[in-house]
């Protein structure tokens, strides 16, 4: 098990789902470990964390960008 510091997006975001679903797939076997999943999943659940976040946070900057214009127009 990794410590909180060593986990990347995608093993958080993973961890996450594997939580949410009680740690079993969708034809009930154990869902692996972040250590034991295979490369080509990891850098698919890290694609799609980071992805998350970007686009979270370009929305949550253009909305800022936004008000500040707003008020400096006032």
């Amino acid at each position: 098990m990794l410590e909180p510091e060593q986990k990347t997006m995608g093993c958080i975001a993973y961890e996450a789902y594997c939580h949410s679903r009680d740690w079993k797939s969708f034809n009930e076997e154990r869902l692996p470990e972040w250590l034991d999943v295979i490369p080509e999943i990891k850098v698919a659940w890290e694609y799609a964390a980071t992805t998350i976040v970007q686009e979270w946070l370009g929305n949550k900057y253009a909305t800022q960008a936004r008000i500040q214009q707003e008020d400096d127009s006032l």
